[in-house]
């Protein structure tokens, strides 16, 4: 084998754990480009994860190892239970979560895997709660309602922590000014 222009003979042992790589400079320089160059150029690969039954459990893009684009987690029965977007390994984007049933359960955004902005949650009958988080936390006013869609409750919160919770059936004229 002629390598560089020189003329190299080469003894392979079967069975050897030991490669040897045997060039000029210049052909590792170019081997060691194309190595780094298939590493970003890494494609993305489907993930599919299925339960014992054979339904699909969830399902998406990896690339670089790392959950990218849509992904879409399925119930047993085979009902979506959440659909959303990864970049970089990290929920980002709109984000819709279901009961079994098919009814919506909550949704909102996510910025890097912290819940930000207006969510909504719907406990399947009518009622449901909606307020605002701040990095992952509650923040600011939280209403509930009931199924009839009359406020039921207000709570204030601040950096996750409550200030203040009025129940609008025991106290309307409190709920009133909040």
């Amino acid at each position: 084998m002629t390598i560089c222009g020189r003329t190299v003979f080469i003894l392979l042992i079967v069975g050897s754990p030991h490669f040897f790589s045997i060039g000029c400079k210049e052909e590792q320089e170019k081997i060691s480009e194309i190595r780094e160059d298939l590493v970003q150029a890494e494609p993305e690969v489907v993930h599919q994860i299925y339960y014992p039954n054979g339904v699909l459990k969830e399902s998406g893009l990896y690339r670089q190892q790392q959950k990218v684009g849509e992904w879409v987690e399925y119930y047993e029965s085979g009902n979506i239970k959440k659909r959303g977007a990864y970049a970089e390994n990290k929920m980002v984007g709109k984000w819709v979560a279901y009961h079994e049933s098919g009814v919506v359960w909550h949704e909102g955004v996510y910025e890097s895997d912290k819940m930000e902005g207006e969510w909504i949650w719907y406990n399947g009958r009518g009622s449901n709660s909606k307020g605002m988080y701040s990095s992952g936390e509650m923040d600011g006013k939280w209403v509930w309602t009931n199924e009839h869609g009359s406020i039921t409750k207000i709570g204030i919160y601040d950096n996750g922590q409550e200030v203040n919770i009025v129940d609008c059936k025991v106290n309307p004229a409190e709920c009133e000014g909040l």
